[in-house]
């Protein structure tokens, strides 16, 4: 007799905090709340009343929290109240409380409609099974793109962290190749001195040879003069010119002489082209150097470029960094080397649709901007929306164009996966079960 006894208190218990039928699951604490030996406080706080009152389809409330399950307070208060459909096999939803018994279907589950004149069939699980299997497909999906993402962010990190280090490297290198350089430069900067030095000795004795040379013919010139010999008669002026007049006598013959140009020295090309081998190959040292440095100055450049770049919050998106995938549309195919570049081609053009930008805040966008300038237009730009990937591939498609010169278009790439639309979806398969 005592078990009974028990066991019926117990059962009093439970049916006392039952949650009132219309009320959302995740509400029922408010409404246990005001919920005290029998006796049910509007949810103001304004009015108690019996609990037997609760969802008697008479409104005692002011603010209608007394009938969460018939339509009896539909009218009460300023914000209509609700009626709650849980729905089980698909997705639980609100409806306004006038909705309740109107002889109409509004849930699923038919919970709407429970004064036995309208009949509503549950057809939550029916309605909630294809559903059911997009969601776990969506979740395997993305459970596979996380893990890939995961290996993604492994090895980013290890390349990024051996930029970092080679960078390092290279710079002790850069700086070793100037210290040598300077040395170097100084080396050749005294060879080449020297070089000047015997360069001027050369043209000193060439032109003194050359002096003594010009001297040694006006001597000549000056002695066959003294000794009566004819001069020579300028090329321009023949030798036997006559007139028609009568030629005087040979004593009476004046000869007429023009003073010539002092001959002026002309540096000789082997003065102009003498190298000393000594500073020759210092030139050439110093040249493989300078070549040597600059190229280390680019590769430096290039590491840091990419060891500098914003690849996403955990470097998700370095993975496919320069991998370059493409997309028909119509006549145009349209290609994207991600994180540097987009562009539209055809068999005769190349147009650029900008270069790689930004990210937008929350890692969901590409933007690329300054491309080629629309005539009497913008530069063209294109916006990439990024989405999950279930494998280990790049997927460009759906290219619109939705203002002038502006291009969009979806990439499907395993970088894009995020654990929090994971926990989404599995919350809304919990509604399935």
């Amino acid at each position: 007799m005592l078990r009974v006894l028990i066991l019926c208190v117990l059962l009093i218990a439970v049916f006392a905090q039952q949650t009132p039928r219309g009320v959302d699951s995740n509400d029922s604490e408010k409404y246990n709340e005001h919920h005290s030996k029998n006796k049910f406080v509007c949810l103001d706080n304004l009015k108690t009343i019996d609990y037997s009152q609760v969802n008697d389809d008479y409104c005692d409330c002011a603010d209608g929290s007394d009938e969460p399950g018939t339509s009896a307070c539909a009218k009460a208060g300023r914000v209509p109240t609700m009626f709650y459909c849980q729905n089980k096999g698909f997705v639980s939803k609100r409806i306004f409380s006038s909705f309740v018994n109107d002889g109409i279907c509004d849930c699923c589950d038919g919970s709407d409609e429970n004064d036995g004149t309208t009949k509503c069939p549950n057809t939550c699980e029916e309605f909630g099974a294809s559903i059911k299997l997009s969601l776990e497909k969506q979740i395997k999906d993305l459970t596979n793109g996380l893990l890939i993402k995961e290996k993604y962010i492994k090895n980013a990190n290890s390349e990024l962290e051996a930029k970092t280090v080679a960078i390092a490297s290279k710079k002790e290198q850069l700086s070793a190749l100037q210290k040598e350089l300077d040395i170097i430069a100084e080396d050749k900067e005294a060879k080449e001195k020297i070089e000047t030095e015997q360069r001027d000795e050369l043209r000193a004795a060439k032109k003194a040879e050359w002096e003594q040379n010009v001297a040694n013919t006006q001597a000549q010139a000056e002695t066959a003069q003294q000794a009566g010999e004819p001069a020579e008669v300028p090329a321009e002026v023949p030798a036997e010119a006559s007139t028609t007049e009568e030629q005087p006598a040979d004593s009476e013959v004046t000869t007429a002489t023009t003073t010539p140009e002092p001959p002026q020295y002309v540096e000789e090309e082997e003065v102009k082209n003498f190298k000393t081998e000594e500073a020759e190959k210092a030139r050439n040292l110093e040249n493989s150097k300078r070549v040597e440095l600059e190229a280390l100055k680019r590769d430096i450049e290039e590491l840091e470029k990419v060891a500098n770049a914003d690849h996403g919050p955990e470097n998700e998106f370095y993975e496919i960094r320069g991998k370059t995938v493409s997309v028909q549309d119509k006549q145009y195919t349209y290609q994207n080397q991600v994180l540097v570049d987009m562009a539209q081609k055809d068999q005769h053009s190349h147009t650029s649709l900008g270069s790689f930008t930004k990210f937008n805040e929350n890692y969901t966008e590409m933007h690329y901007t300054g491309g080629q300038t629309c005539w009497q237009g913008p530069a063209r730009s294109t916006v990439i929306t990024l989405e999950c990937s279930g494998d280990d591939s790049l997927e460009l498609y759906k290219v619109d164009e939705p203002s002038r010169c502006v291009y969009t278009m979806i990439l499907k790439t395993p970088s894009a996966c995020k654990t929090s639309n994971l926990e989404v979806l599995e919350k809304q398969l919990k509604q399935f079960q």
